[in-house]
């Protein structure tokens, strides 16, 4: 018996040994190949082509294994906005690239990706004013938000039997008590402001009447933007368009061809035939012969493409571009109080003229915003800091671009929410009733057992008066802080922006008419602001911080998490939207400045 356990101990083990060193030897090709200084080529009459079917980030990591399928516990890729956005510029003057082909069956990102929607539309619009031509294909389909980037295109195509439905925007927002009730859970609240709808997923069953309210204008400002894109590109008026959506007009793609919002229904080897034809590639009349392929090129091929510019970059002419993206906290893959070290380092490089924060974040922990807020003010002493908004920079993340010198947006930003709340969790039913467990509390004064104590992830008891007292007067506390800063920062008063905070969500378009953004555009505009401010002629020096990890730190720091992500969304669906919905509540006690919940439309 001991011999066979130890032959079985000796296979097992040599069997590991073998999977560990075939795993190693992946990593290490890998690494290799991501090393490789190979140029990517690029040949005349070039199709450049731009996928937009994964998720879309500010920037993404450096992963030398994202493209590598690890079956289950593969890691998600991404990608950059801003691959995407030089990339696009650089077709624009290569003459080797005779035109885009889109495949945006829809556009992902966080809180709609409307932002980086507009961005990306906006640097399309500039190449087919290069002469250049934009064709929009796929087999899928689109969605709302998909078309919406696809108009652009001077043709749109889509398969015959692809989906397609215009019916207006509009979403669904979570509420959670009655699960809170069933596991005896109770939400403690204490808000600031009549329009901090951050709360009122954990003490309402339904939207308020005035996030009702703010959330109906949200969306309307984004269908607005939707029918005024989607009629120049395609010469429909808006009214008509609107009126398709009240009527579910647009429903399949013979509606979609009949009524002129595509222009052919084409399955893949006819589009390969119309597009042979765009770029004079005869088809060989000899059987014998292959025919000419086209000559396309992906977006992860031609970001390495490096073109000659005639554009001379001074020594002196560095700019900074320091991204946040993400949740606000004291640990995490999101805002960390590590970016505030990033801002003081960038401060004190002599060699940088100019700093532009990219905000991509719906807030968080209000004492990391304050960490982060610090620095920025003590860098706009030293040089011009402009802002870019994202997608959404709502909260913790206006906190933390309210001193900015600039605040650049998109019309389309989803920002504001200048409002603070503490949350915190009771279960004295699940952890008594439930549960079994009984806690007996000790303390060496009378307020040593504040809140119930820590002995359990969550508390044992209800807040008594005092102590909510107490966590009012610090919800107060930073929510005076929070306006002050905006105040300074703005130029305002007090009192004006108390007027426009109380939590309340605005849109960017809206931001700008009341004062807290300055100027509309993305990320190219918010550098363009900070060349002019620096006194900086031509082009830049870009440097981008924080600065990448190692390839192997990386993937070694997300490989375990993502995997567990994959496992969850392989068993769980479509249901794992609301798994994390939950996870997150459970993650927001203590005194916030965020968005808690995903305000998007689709």
């Amino acid at each position: 018996m001991k011999f066979l356990r130890n032959l079985i101990a000796a296979i097992l083990g040599s069997m590991i040994g073998i999977f560990l060193l075939f795993f190693l030897m992946i990593m290490f090709f890998a690494v290799i190949g991501s090393m490789s200084d190979n140029e990517v080529k690029v040949k005349k009459n070039s199709v450049l082509t731009l996928d937009f079917t994964k998720e879309i980030k500010d920037r993404v990591e450096n992963n030398p294994f994202s493209g590598m399928d690890f079956g289950p516990f593969a890691s998600e890729s991404a990608i950059s906005l801003n691959s995407i956005l030089l990339s696009i510029e650089k077709a624009k003057d290569d003459d080797r690239i005779e035109g885009i082909v889109l495949k945006a069956p829809q556009v992902i990102g966080n809180y709609g990706g409307t932002g980086f929607l507009k961005e990306i539309r906006n640097k399309l619009e500039e190449f087919k004013e290069a002469g250049k031509f934009v064709y929009a294909y796929n087999k899928q389909g689109y969605s709302q938000n998909g078309y919406w980037l696809s108009s652009v295109a001077d043709s749109v195509f889509m398969h015959p039997q692809g989906g397609i439905m215009i019916n207006g925007f509009g979403g669904s927002m979570p509420f959670f008590p009655i699960m809170f009730e069933k596991i005896g859970v109770e939400p403690e609240i204490i808000r600031h402001g009549k329009f901090k709808a951050a709360v009122e997923p954990f003490m309402l069953t339904e939207m308020s009447p005035e996030n009702r309210e703010q959330t109906m204008k949200y969306v309307n400002s984004l269908w607005n933007d939707f029918l005024t894109d989607v009629s120049a590109s395609r010469s429909i008026s808006t009214e008509q368009l609107n009126q398709w959506a009240d009527d579910l007009t647009i429903r399949n793609p013979e509606t979609a061809l009949k009524y002129h919002l595509v222009d052919a229904l084409y399955h893949p080897d006819e589009f390969t035939a119309f597009l042979k034809n765009k770029l004079g590639i005869k088809s060989s009349k000899d059987d014998k012969k292959k025919d000419k392929k086209i000559e396309y090129i992906s977006l992860s091929d031609y970001k390495k493409v490096n073109v000659k510019s005639e554009d001379k970059i001074g020594k002196d002419d560095d700019i900074a571009v320091i991204y946040a993206e993400g949740e606000i906290a004291d640990l995490g893959n999101g805002i960390t109080p590590e970016l505030a070290e990033v801002i003081a380092d960038v401060r004190k490089d002599d060699d940088i003229k100019a700093v532009v924060l990219r905000v991509n974040s719906p807030g968080g922990s209000a004492l990391v915003s304050e960490y982060i807020l610090r620095e920025m003010k003590l860098l706009k002493e030293e040089k011009p800091v402009v802002v870019s908004f994202g997608n959404v920079a709502a909260s913790g993340g206006y906190y933390i671009a309210c001193a900015a010198d600039t605040i650049v947006a998109e019309p389309t930003t989803i920002t504001g929410s200048i409002g603070v709340f503490g949350l915190f969790f009771t279960g004295k039913e699940l952890v008594e009733d439930k549960i079994g467990i009984r806690l007996d509390s000790y303390g060496t004064n009378e307020h040593s057992n504040f809140g119930g104590g820590a002995s359990l992830p969550i508390a044992s008891r209800r807040l008594t008066d005092f102590e909510r007292n107490i966590i009012q007067e610090s919800v107060e506390d930073v929510y005076d802080v929070f306006i002050s800063h905006v105040a300074e920062g703005r130029n305002m008063t007090k009192e004006q922006v108390d007027e426009i905070g109380q939590g309340r969500v605005w849109i960017g378009r809206d931001a700008k008419e009341i004062g807290l953004v300055d100027k509309f555009g993305g990320l190219v505009d918010a550098i363009d602001v900070a060349k002019r401010m620096a006194n900086i002629e031509g082009k830049a020096r870009i440097h981008m911080y924080p600065k990448k990890k190692d390839p192997f730190q990386e993937f070694i720091e997300t490989l375990s998490n993502q995997s567990r992500i994959a496992l969850l969304k392989n068993e769980l669906g479509s249901n794992y939207t609301y798994y994390k919905q939950v996870q997150d509540v459970m993650s927001f006690e203590g005194i916030q400045a965020r968005l808690p919940y995903e305000l998007s439309a689709h």
